[in-house]
């Protein structure tokens, strides 16, 4: 039972930092229309909306890295639960199978 505790802990982990991005995402998408849709010069836009897209996507790589380690680490925590879980079976089994002659 803790294993699969501490896999959907994991898994609830992982979609709440996936809603996160999501939000993130949206608000600067929101951001990178009203800078585009912004009075000023074409040339004034153009840099304003290269620089927006090279932070968002400066930032989607740091969501996608920080998702990546998210899901190693419920991953991690899973598989040692089992670990344990596994020898803490084959020890009682050890156990039950009497001293080895």
């Amino acid at each position: 039972m803790t294993a699969n505790r501490v896999a959907l802990e994991g898994a609830q982990s992982i979609d709440q930092k996936q809603v996160e991005i999501l939000r993130s995402s949206l608000d600067q998408l929101s951001s990178l229309i009203q800078q585009a849709t912004a009075s000023g010069s074409m040339t004034e836009k153009t840099t304003k909306t290269g620089d927006l897209v090279q932070q968002v996507l400066q930032r989607a790589l740091e969501n996608m890295r920080e998702l990546a380690e998210t899901a190693y680490k419920s991953q991690s925590d899973t598989y040692a639960v089992l670990t344990k879980r596994i020898q803490e079976n084959l020890d009682e089994a050890r156990a039950l199978l009497g001293p080895e002659k």
